[in-house]
C-alpha cells in the first residue's frame, strides 16, 4: 500500500509540477530559464525514485522524496530572494507528504524542519542578507501557484482516505476469514470431543514446553474426576 502510495505522489508531483511551470513560462517569459530548470530536476528526482520504488526500496524512496522536494522548495525561496514568494505554501505540502508516505513521526519531523528553514529566511530577511528580488510575480502568479498546492492536497487528502478505506475493508476481510477459521475449529472441535466421549476414549495434548496438559473425552467416565478436576493432572 505505501508502495502504491507513493507511486502515485511521485506522479502527481510530476504533473502538477510540470503544468505549473508551463504556466509560469506562460506568464512570466523571462523566467522560462529557472522553469526549465525546475521541470528537469522533479522529472528526473521522480523518476529515479520510481525505480527505487519499484525496486522495493519504498522507506528510503519515500523518505528521499520529501527530502528533494524540502531542497528543491528551499532553493527555489532562496532564488526569488523574498521570503513572501509563492512556492513557501508547498511547505505545507511536503509535511502533509511526508505524514502520508512515512507516519506521523515523519511528518512532525518535517514540520519542524520546514518551520525552522522558514525561520532562518525569516532572520535572513530581518538582517538584509537575502538578494534584491530577482523574479517579478504578480496577484494572478500567486492565485494560480496556490490553485495548484490546494490540487495537491486536495490528491494527498483522497490518497489518505483511500488507504484508511482500503484498510478497513482488509481489516473486515480478515476478521470474517479468521471468524469463519474459528467456527470451522470450534465446530470440529465439538464432533471430535462427542466422538471420544461417545466411545469412551481418553486423550491429552501435552505442551512440551510448558507441561500443561488438556484432557478431553471420557474422562469422568474413565477416572471419576470431573473435566474440570482432571486438568490438574500433570505428566
Amino acid at each position: 500500500r505505501q508502495a502504491w502510495l507513493l507511486h502515485v505522489i511521485l506522479w502527481i508531483g510530476i504533473v502538477v509540477v510540470t503544468l505549473l511551470e508551463i504556466v509560469d513560462i506562460a506568464t512570466l517569459p523571462g523566467n522560462w530559464l529557472r522553469c526549465v530548470a525546475v521541470i528537469i530536476f522533479i522529472v528526473s528526482i521522480n523518476l529515479l525514485l520510481l525505480i527505487q520504488n519499484r525496486l522495493g526500496r519504498v522507506r528510503l524512496a519515500s523518505s528521499l522524496s520529501v527530502f528533494s522536494m524540502w531542497v528543491l522548495i528551499t532553493m527555489l525561496i532562496a532564488t526569488e530572494g523574498v521570503l513572501h514568494a509563492p512556492e513557501a505554501s508547498a511547505y505545507l505540502v511536503i509535511v502533509f507528504g511526508a505524514g502520508l508516505l512515512l507516519g506521523t513521526g515523519a511528518g512532525v519531523f518535517t514540520g519542524i524542519a520546514c518551520t525552522l528553514t522558514t525561520l532562518v529566511f525569516v532572520w535572513l530577511e530581518y538582517k538584509g542578507h537575502f538578494f534584491p528580488r530577482k523574479v517579478p510575480h504578480t496577484t494572478f502568479t500567486f492565485w494560480y501557484t496556490q490553485a495548484f498546492y490546494t490540487a495537491m492536497i486536495i490528491s494527498l487528502q483522497w490518497l489518505a482516505n483511500k488507504s484508511i478505506k482500503d484498510s478497513l475493508f482488509q481489516a473486515r476481510h480478515e476478521l470474517a476469514e479468521r471468524k469463519r477459521a474459528e467456527d470451522f475449529l470450534r465446530e470440529n472441535e465439538k464432533r471430535f470431543r462427542i466422538i471420544v466421549e461417545q466411545t469412551g476414549q481418553l486423550i491429552y495434548d501435552l505442551d512440551v514446553v510448558t507441561g500443561r496438559i488438556q484432557w478431553l473425552g471420557a474422562v469422568e467416565q474413565l477416572t471419576g474426576f470431573s473435566a474440570a478436576e482432571f486438568q490438574m493432572v500433570d505428566i
